[in-house]
Formats: C-alpha cells, sequence, structure tokens
C-alpha cells in the first residue's frame, strides 16, 4: 500500500505515481466503479489519500479533501469518516490539504488565514503551540490559493509550504501581495518570502507595502528540487523591478532555500520573461502554473525545468542560471520556447514521468486536449512535441505506470502515455474547475462540481485486495 500524500503525488509535483503496479496500460480497460459519494460541500481542489496497511483497507484507508475550509474524510469504500468544524473566515479558498511525513497528521488551510493541524484517524484538531499557524493577515482580500505542499531539505528538515494570492472577483483588487511561508514540523516555526517588497520578511499587513498583486496561484504552489537544495515559486501579474537587487518580482519564477531566508531579499536565482512587461497589461500570468522539474535521460540530478503559462508559451530554463547571466533580477535567458503542441494557454499543473527507457516526458493539459513532449538530450536540450491531442481542461492531469489520466466537464480518460491512445473512459463524473484526479493502491479517485467524489478500481484487484 501506497499514499498520495499532497497535490501531483510528491515534493517535486510530479504527478507521476512511480509506486503504482496495478493499473497499467494493459490492465487500465478493466478499471470499474467502485463508488460515488456525495460529500457535505463541493471541494474545488485535489484531494490526498492516506493507505491503511491491514487486512481491511477498504474500510480504513482514507482520502480527504478539503471545501472552503471544511477538511472531509472518506474510506476507501466511500464512507464519511469525518469532517472538520473550520472557524468562520470572508470569504473561499481552493487549495488543497497535505500529509505529515509521520502519516499521523493532516493539515489544511481554513478561512481564518491559518494552516491547522489534524489528526488522521479521528479529525481532532491539534491546538498546541504555535498550531495553528497564522499564513496570511489579510484574509478578506488574501486567500491561500494553491495546494498546500512538504518538503524534507538535505539536512532532513521538514517544510510545511504554504502560499498566497488575491481573490480574482473582483478584478484582483484590495491591497494584497503573493507571498510564501514555510513551516518547520519539528517546531513550527514559519519564514516568509514576500514576492513584492520582497526586503520585508513579514507578513505584510494593510498598507505595508506599496506594490500590489503578484500572487501564487498556481495548482502546485512550491515545487521541491531536491538535486539543488531549492524550493521554485512562479508568481503572477505585478511589478517587476528589472535590476540586480530588486524586491518585487511579479511574472517570474524563483528560486529560494528550503526555509525562504532571502538575504536582503534576494532569491537565490530567478528567471523573468523579456517580455514580462506584456504579460502583466495582458493579464497573462506566468504564475498560472509551476515547473515541471526535467531529469535529463541519463542523469541523475535534475538541471532543467519547464514552465507554460497563461501565454501558452513552453519555456525551457537551466535551473544552474536560470537568467543566463548568473544572478537574479534580470530578465530573459531561457534555454528554449516553444508553443503548446496543442495551441492555447495553460492552467493547469504539468506531469512529468520517467519511462522505462530513460526517456523524460512531459504533458501539458487546457481545453484544447493534451500535448505531450520529450526531453532530447544534447549539448543544447530541447523539447519535441510527440504527440497532442485527446479530451482534456483545465484540470491537472497525472500518470501511474504508463497511463496518462485527463479530465474534462463531465468525462475522465486514460491515456496511452507514449502514444496519446485513449485506454478508457467514464462519463459519470459532474463539470470541473481545479478539481484533478489521483491514481493511488489500484484505484482511481475523482471529485467535482457536484461535490461528488467517484473512484474506480480493478476487479478483485488494487486497493481492496490484500
Amino acid at each position: 500500500p501506497h499514499d498520495w500524500p499532497q497535490f501531483n503525488f510528491d515534493a517535486r509535483h510530479s504527478g507521476s505515481n512511480t509506486l503504482e503496479t496495478e493499473i497499467s496500460p494493459d490492465t487500465v480497460t478493466s478499471l470499474q466503479l467502485l463508488f460515488q459519494t456525495k460529500l457535505p460541500a463541493v471541494s474545488d481542489s485535489a484531494p490526498a489519500y492516506w493507505a491503511d496497511g491491514s487486512m481491511r483497507r477498504q474500510e480504513h484507508s482514507l482520502f480527504f479533501t478539503a471545501a472552503d475550509g471544511t477538511l472531509i474524510a472518506i474510506s476507501g469504500s466511500g464512507r464519511l469518516r469525518w469532517q472538520t468544524n473550520p472557524p468562520p473566515g470572508p470569504r473561499w479558498t481552493t487549495s488543497a490539504p497535505v500529509l505529515d511525513p509521520s502519516r499521523r497528521f493532516i493539515y489544511s488551510y481554513a478561512l481564518d488565514g491559518c494552516v491547522h493541524k489534524f489528526e488522521i484517524r479521528t479529525g481532532e484538531e491539534i491546538r498546541d503551540h504555535p498550531w495553528p499557524v497564522l499564513v496570511t493577515r489579510k484574509p478578506d482580500v488574501e486567500k491561500g490559493s494553491s495546494a498546500l505542499s512538504i518538503a524534507t531539505d538535505s539536512r532532513g528538515v521538514s517544510y510545511l509550504y504554504a502560499t498566497v494570492a488575491g481573490y480574482p472577483e473582483p478584478g484582483d483588487e484590495g491591497d494584497y501581495q503573493g507571498h510564501v511561508v514555510a513551516i518547520r514540523l519539528d517546531d513550527g516555526s514559519a519564514t516568509v518570502f514576500n514576492v513584492l517588497c520582497s526586503d520585508r520578511r513579514r507578513l505584510l499587513g494593510n498598507g505595508d507595502c506599496g506594490s500590489r498583486q503578484a500572487g501564487v496561484w498556481g495548482r502546485p504552489g512550491v515545487v521541491y528540487n531536491p538535486s539543488d537544495d531549492s524550493v521554485y515559486v512562479v508568481t503572477s501579474n505585478g511589478s517587476f523591478t528589472a535590476n540586480v537587487g530588486g524586491t518585487d518580482w511579479g511574472d517570474t519564477i524563483l528560486r529560494l532555500p528550503p526555509d525562504l531566508y532571502a538575504r536582503r531579499g534576494q532569491p537565490v536565482d530567478s528567471y523573468t520573461p523579456d517580455e514580462f512587461d506584456a504579460l502583466d497589461k495582458l493579464d497573462l500570468d506566468l504564475g498560472s502554473s509551476g515547473v515541471a522539474l526535467l531529469p535529463r535521460p541519463g542523469e541523475t540530478a535534475t538541471t532543467l525545468a519547464a514552465h507554460a503559462g497563461k501565454d501558452g508559451i513552453i519555456r525551457l530554463i537551466d535551473l544552474r542560471n536560470m537568467s543566463g547571466r548568473g544572478v537574479p533580477g534580470l530578465a530573459g535567458g531561457e534555454v528554449q520556447r516553444l508553443p503548446l503542441p496543442q495551441g492555447g494557454g495553460n492552467l493547469s499543473a504539468p506531469a512529468v514521468w520517467n519511462d522505462d527507457q530513460n526517456h523524460t516526458w512531459v504533458y501539458f493539459t487546457n481545453d484544447n486536449g493534451v500535448g505531450a513532449l520529450e526531453l532530447v538530450a544534447g549539448n543544447t536540450p530541447q523539447l519535441v512535441a510527440r504527440w497532442h491531442g485527446g479530451e482534456a481542461s483545465n484540470s491537472s492531469p497525472v500518470v501511474a505506470n504508463g497511463v496518462l489520466f485527463c479530465a474534462k466537464n463531465g468525462r475522465i480518460s486514460a491515456l496511452n502515455a507514449r502514444t496519446g491512445e485513449e485506454l478508457w473512459s467514464d462519463t459519470r463524473i459532474g463539470n470541473i474547475h481545479w478539481q484533478s484526479p489521483i491514481v493511488a493502491d489500484g484505484a482511481v479517485y475523482m471529485s467535482d462540481l457536484t461535490g461528488t467524489v467517484t473512484a474506480w478500481a480493478l476487479p478483485n484487484k488494487g486497493a481492496f485486495s490484500k
């Protein structure tokens, strides 16, 4: 048995479950409906899954989903096990929960602007100091948009990351600034990196920064790269001070240390497109998605990342020198740029798959379908489009054992990850927004805007047999 502990499976947010063995291109056609369960509220985010190791895994494994501050746990057979009674808050959230590495606790963002900690089996909230931990002082104009995530750095210290953005309605208004909070799980201490006014290392209040916006709202939030022991954050429309030593980082990919400590407000490195001003004015957020970490074929270290935002341009970045000039704060420097193979813009988190032939694939989905590219190594690495098509949407794709799962309004499908051939589909889901599927322990789970969770599993195999 294995967990799906956080958005897109791991701290890299690869979207690739490397532990799945039951579901494959040969068996996925046998997936059958396991259950459909109505939730107490609509969850507009991705779930987490905790696998119980007992003989009664179907009853004791837990599926967690968050609905506007309420955390809901249902069993592997679709029964409601518990739900929290969150503190009231002014507005809404699309954040997603994350499992503690100890597998004893689960964390969720609530509308009071705090991250809360709960016991996995009972849902009892842990309220010893410092929990719950405040991540925004302005929940009326700032919200937790992205998924919570957890990463363990090279020293063995585990951090929980929460990112903050503004509300899209009405019109990204209000005194909000994108920022990231890192919470040490061993002592609950927190550090902050403000995307605007980055020289101020605290949670900003009203009037504390003259710049506004630059929220962090892409589905993955914070992506951890163990190869360079760094976290990567992508920001949205906002001011960018295009010079070394600047403190405003709109429409930028930031490389930060795991504890977010930034001397004089400077990241370790950064990448900003040359056309950052046009992206800002045309509302083409770079921060509509996160980076996809791409290992070069035959190498263990990950030194490349791909990213595509609302403008639909894929940018291949060398993580060892993001701007090409050795310092943060300068624009340009990408290794390659090319449009999404299927056209259109990108609002989903990409999925990365390393196949059994040591090839590296990356997948982007939008309303035009799926675009699949392969990383071709050489003196100058390049992404090459291999296929595009299928039916998808802004729901983020995931891949398991050579099967790519995609969803759109009213339909979930499984494709051959190498060829794009459709292998299986089901039309018993409702419309979706930020919901995306997970594949864990031999089963597939998907929530939708009707407040329903649907699950499929292989007959007499996988998640619920032992």
